[in-house]
């Protein structure tokens, strides 16, 4: 099957912009971009639209349409956060789960599996911020429920089935090594909600760390010096 869209103003990324184009799909995939005669008679059947542009992927989305998936950690609310994301222009979306007690995250988890394997699209895997984060820099979420990162939890990841695992922690607060086997489970680490010092910083990325969620909110700021 192969369909096709007429573009009047094409948006590549990196400023690049190309005016009058086909972009012609097979089977769901782009297969080729190719010019169009703007003052030349274009069917009416077919579909032509002002501007394209790749879409975004969200790292960090806890919920549209009404539902927060901590409230909600239902495939309904997976649906519904794809959903919203779309209407703005985000194709692909992690699921985000915030601090909650002890292992709920593990409900999202699986959750986030099903959407999978169901086939809905958009998602991706899953954002775990929390509960392995700083009760020194909480920000919205209950310090009651913030702990240190456990075997268990490694293990958890490891198992899971739920696509990309974005894990955001506080590395300061995490017991030696922990970073490591976190990555060696298949997470993709970020820094966030921590009061971590450079030294810290660095001994994590050593360890795997990649990343920052929301840098310098709910973190040490920059300062003059």
């Amino acid at each position: 099957m192969v369909t096709e869209l007429y573009v009047d103003h094409l948006y590549l990324g990196g400023g690049r912009e190309v005016k009058n184009t086909v972009i012609s799909f097979e089977d769901g995939i782009i297969s080729k971009l190719h010019p169009f005669d703007p003052f030349e008679h274009i069917p009416t059947t077919v579909l032509r639209v002002d501007v394209a542009a790749p879409g975004f992927i969200d790292l960090q989305i806890n919920g549209a349409c009404d539902r927060q998936f901590n409230d909600f950690p239902d495939i309904e609310t997976v649906r519904a956060i794809a959903k919203g994301a779309r209407e703005g222009g985000t194709t692909y979306v992690l699921p985000t789960y915030t601090t909650a007690p002890n292992e709920d995250y593990v409900v999202a988890m699986k959750v986030v599996d099903e959407a999978i394997k169901a086939g809905e699209p958009g998602i991706l895997g899953i954002h775990l911020e929390g509960p392995f984060l700083s009760t020194e820099k909480p920000g919205i979420h209950d310090p009651a429920n913030m702990r240190s990162i456990r075997a268990k939890d490694i293990e958890h990841i490891r198992r899971s089935d739920a696509g990309t695992i974005l894990l955001t922690l506080a590395p300061e607060c995490q017991p030696c090594n922990s970073i490591t086997k976190a990555v060696e489970a298949g997470a993709i680490v970020f820094v966030g909600h921590s009061n971590a010092t450079e030294y810290d910083i660095k001994k994590a990325t050593k360890e795997g760390l990649t990343g920052a969620t929301h840098l310098f909110n709910a973190m040490s700021q920059l300062t003059g010096r």
